[in-house]
């Protein structure tokens, strides 16, 4: 068996010298892609495009890129509405009124359980659990020294032993942490800054809603708010009120 060597160096050479010279290295200029650049294409602030006309409607089409384009004149490509509304389209992948009907009451059914208090109370929990996952359970760093100091004051004033961030941590429950809880005697303390509160004085609505939820859960005997603004102490259950002194 013989083997049979070749320049191939030479071939190469004598066929590049068919070529033109900017083709010679693999490399399209710019003058090369406008000459093959046909009459629809259009140069709008500095951004090339080009536009053709749906065979169905009529309607403009347009390409910002040359391969979509010829690739859209190859295909006699339609718009998107007369592609995807025609009944060929619909039957090719099976698409009926029935189906798009069942689709809109499996999105409803997805809303509602995603607007269930269930839902919320389940993501609150597994949000808490990160957050104890990622910083540390009992993480001091967001927690008022005020307000740990008012409730030692309360403690000593009701005798009452009232669970806080420096005692024994914040009591946690449905994805919430109480300011202040006495386990024994079912009673909760939530101690609100001024930003708790809106211009006319009304307690803001997410609080609203998280003290509706520990009620739920807990259903406490007592229910106490104290605004840090006003100074006022008062019962959510009984509705009494009364002024402290500041601690």
């Amino acid at each position: 068996m013989y083997y049979v060597w070749e320049d191939i160096s030479n071939i190469k050479r004598e066929k590049s010298n068919y070529m033109p010279d900017n083709l010679e290295t693999n490399v399209i200029t710019d003058d090369i892609k406008n000459d093959s650049m046909p009459n629809q294409c259009e140069n709008t602030g500095g951004k090339k495009k080009w536009s053709k006309l749906c065979p169905k409607c009529g309607k403009e089409q347009v390409y910002f890129l040359l391969k979509n384009y010829n690739k859209a004149i190859k295909l006699n490509r339609q718009c998107r509405n007369c592609m995807f509304g025609s009944v060929e389209y619909k039957i090719k992948h099976k698409i009926n009124s029935s189906n798009m009907w069942k689709d809109e009451i499996h999105i409803n059914k997805l809303q509602q359980i995603h607007n269930s208090e269930e839902y919320k109370r389940k993501r609150r929990i597994i949000s808490q659990k990160i957050l104890n996952i990622r910083f540390g359970k009992g993480n001091l760093a967001n927690v008022s020294k005020k307000a740990s100091e008012f409730i030692n004051y309360i403690n000593k004033t009701n005798n009452w032993n009232l669970q806080h961030a420096f005692n024994g941590g914040e009591y946690e429950i449905g994805g919430y942490s109480l300011d202040g809880y006495d386990k024994e005697k079912n009673i909760v303390l939530e101690y609100d800054e001024p930003y708790h509160y809106d211009i006319f004085g009304k307690l803001r609505e997410k609080d609203i809603i998280r003290q509706k939820n520990i009620i739920n859960e807990l259903n406490p005997f007592e229910f106490w708010r104290y605004d840090e603004k006003r100074n006022k102490l008062y019962n959510i259950l009984d509705k009494k009120e009364t002024t402290c002194h500041k601690v």
